[in-house]
């Protein structure tokens, strides 16, 4: 079998944008934060996992993992964040 080939840019809302590139990794970043905004149940379990570090390793080295993990450990510690906030707000008005 070949090996898959992956395009070089894709066009999204009229714009266009370079696979792999940051804008890219802010666009999956920015689709993981609508699906999370869509499921509020599975926040709370995703949240829950904050102690933990996020892995995800495949035989294939040439997965770009470190991307995957990076944008699921920034969505987590923006939405930890967020509760720590949300918490904190009603203290800070005394």
């Amino acid at each position: 079998m070949a090996p898959r080939r992956l395009p070089a840019h894709f066009d999204y809302h009229g714009r266009t944008i370079g696979f792999e590139s940051p804008e890219h990794h802010l666009l999956i970043l920015e689709a993981n934060r609508a699906k999370m905004a869509a499921h509020p149940e599975i926040v709370e379990a995703f949240m829950a996992t904050a102690s933990r570090p996020i892995v995800h390793e495949l035989p294939d080295k040439d997965d770009r993992h470190d991307v995957f993990c990076w944008i699921m450990n920034t969505l987590r510690d923006e939405l930890v964040a967020q509760r720590v906030l949300a918490f904190a707000a009603p203290n800070e008005r005394r």
